[in-house]
């Protein structure tokens, strides 16, 4: 089946694999020692939702995340959001009084439990759907690669995204199911913040 026939597959399945990707956070390379308990993932949607007002103070904060033309790190998604801070100081020091004041030792700690939160939402999101999806997403490429209509950069800015998210996906079924298990009782919760 060409791609033109199917105009909003290729957005839809872009927009469900990037948000997939974030499953590959658990592959960061932390060791998972600490467990997830509710008080840690309390404590982390609490700081999150004050962060949140960081944006209503520093309009520009929004615009500095997006200026980075490169694709973001969805592999660690709140980690490396945090370099992106070091351009303004101010913020930072806001955020990392944020993140302290609600139990955190610093920023980088607050990254990574972000990181294992998320990955486990994700994974709990696409449930055993990871292998479809790929294979959705593989078809999906081979549509991109044989559509005539798309430039050659703009096949390998989808390859590029594509092939992130396929890597997302597959990572989503290897977050710990005492990750998946110790976020279940939040999912509404964190869908929501992701929804402000």
């Amino acid at each position: 089946m060409m791609l033109s026939h199917r105009p909003f597959i290729l957005p839809r399945l872009l927009t469900r694999a990037a948000i997939a990707v974030i499953a590959i956070l658990v592959m960061a390379g932390t060791a998972q020692a600490e467990s997830l308990t509710d008080s840690k993932i309390r404590s982390f949607i609490d700081s999150l939702e004050s962060a949140q007002a960081l944006g209503d103070e520093y309009p520009e904060l929004e615009q500095d995340m997006a200026d980075d033309n490169d694709m973001p790190d969805l592999t660690r998604l709140f980690s490396s959001s945090l370099a992106k801070l070091d351009r303004n100081p101010q913020i930072r020091g806001k955020l990392k009084n944020i993140v302290v004041d609600h139990g955190f030792d610093s920023l980088e700690s607050w990254g990574r439990t972000g990181d294992r939160i998320y990955a486990a939402l994700v994974a709990l999101e696409m449930g055993g759907q990871a292998a479809k999806s790929a294979r959705e997403m593989e078809q999906a490429l081979a549509e991109v690669e044989n559509n005539p209509n798309i430039s050659d950069a703009q096949k390998a800015e989808m390859r590029q995204r594509m092939s992130a998210a396929m890597s997302g996906m597959e990572a989503a079924q290897n977050v710990p199911e005492a990750d998946k298990q110790a976020v279940r009782p939040f999912v509404d919760e964190l869908e929501a913040l992701g929804d402000e």
